[in-house]
C-alpha cells in the first residue's frame, strides 16, 4: 500500500535486547526508525543497528522528556511512538498506512491489547487502554510529566484508528517488581510537586482496598485467573501503597534522614568508653 506522507517511528530503550527485535520487525515498513538509548549495557544497540535504525544516546531523566527528545530527532513530520515491549499488528499497520495517505486529523489514538505474565488480559478494566501514538509533531508534543506521559491534543484533533497495538509487558515477577518501584518513585515525585493532601496510614489502607476492588472485582480481573489476581495485587501495591508511602515519606518534617541523624546523635551518648 503506497503512502504519500513519510513516517518516522521512535523508540526509547534501555537494556531491551529481549524484546526490541520483535518490536522493530513490526514497523520495518516505516520510512525511518529511531532508537534513543539511555545507556544500555546489553545488545540493544546492536539489534537496533541490525534493523537499520538510527541510534542516539541520551541520558534518561523521565519518560515525558525522553520521548519528546526522541520525537524531536525524527526527520519526518509524522511520527509514531512505539515502546520496546510493543508490537504493531498487521491491521494497525494497514490502518496507519491508509491514514497517512490523507490524514484528516493531526493525532490518532490507538487501542492496546495487553499481555501480563504470559497471558492475554481480558478484564474490561483494561478496555480503556488507548493513547495517542501517531501524530503530527509540528502540532503536538508530549506532556512534561515524569511518568504517565501523553501527547497533548484536544479531543477535536484526535481520531481513533482500527487495529491494536500488542503490549507484552511484565515477563517475570522480578521485572514487575523492579518496574513497580521505578514507576512508583517517578509518580510520587510528580505528585509531590503538586502539593498533594497529607498522607495518613488510613488513607493508604482505604485507597488500596477501593483500588483492588475496582480492578479485580468490578473491573473483571478475576476472569484472568491467577495472573489476574497477581495483576490486581501488584497494581494495588504500586498505585496505592507504594506511591502513597513514598509521598508520606516526602511529607515528613523533619525528614527521615534528619530523624535518624538525631537518633544516632542521641545513641552516641550510650557507648562504652575505654
Amino acid at each position: 500500500m503506497k503512502k504519500t506522507v513519510p513516517l518516522s517511528v521512535v523508540v526509547i530503550a534501555y537494556n531491551e535486547e529481549a524484546v526490541l527485535e520483535a518490536a522493530l520487525k513490526s514497523v520495518a515498513w516505516a520510512d525511518e526508525i529511531i532508537v534513543v538509548d539511555s545507556g544500555s549495557t546489553d545488545s540493544t544497540l546492536d539489534i537496533a543497528k541490525k534493523f537499520g535504525a538510527k541510534t542516539i544516546s541520551h541520558p534518561f531523566e523521565n519518560y515525558g522528556s525522553q520521548k519528546q527528545f526522541a520525537v524531536d530527532q525524527a526527520s519526518h513530520t509524522w511520527v509514531f511512538v512505539l515502546d520496546a515491549d510493543e508490537r504493531v499488528s498487521a491491521p494497525l499497520a494497514e490502518s496507519m498506512l491508509s491514514t497517512l495517505k490523507n490524514p484528516f486529523k493531526s493525532a490518532y489514538r490507538i487501542q492496546r491489547k495487553n499481555y501480563f505474565l504470559g497471558r492475554e488480559v481480558t478484564a474490561q478494566y483494561w478496555d480503556n487502554d488507548t493513547s495517542v501514538r501517531l501524530f503530527d509533531k509540528t502540532k503536538h508534543s508530549f506532556s512534561k510529566q515524569r511518568i504517565h506521559e501523553k501527547v497533548v491534543a484536544k479531543k477535536s484533533e484526535v481520531e481513533k484508528i482500527k487495529g491494536v497495538l500488542y503490549h507484552l509487558s511484565h515477563r517475570s515477577i522480578a521485572e514487575l517488581s523492579k518496574k513497580a518501584h521505578t514507576y512508583a518513585l517517578l509518580d510520587a515525585q510528580e505528585r509531590f510537586t503538586q502539593n498533594p493532601p497529607t498522607i495518613t496510614g488510613w488513607n493508604i489502607v482505604s485507597s488500596a482496598i477501593k483500588y483492588f476492588f475496582r480492578v479485580y472485582v468490578t473491573g473483571g480481573g478475576y476472569k484472568d485467573g491467577t495472573e489476574g489476581l497477581l495483576n490486581a495485587l501488584i497494581l494495588t501495591y504500586q498505585q496505592r501503597i507504594l506511591i502513597r508511602s513514598m509521598l508520606w515519606e516526602m511529607q515528613q518534617k523533619p525528614s527521615l534522614e534528619s530523624k535518624y541523624k538525631s537518633i544516632d546523635t542521641e545513641l552516641s551518648k550510650d557507648r562504652y568508653e575505654l
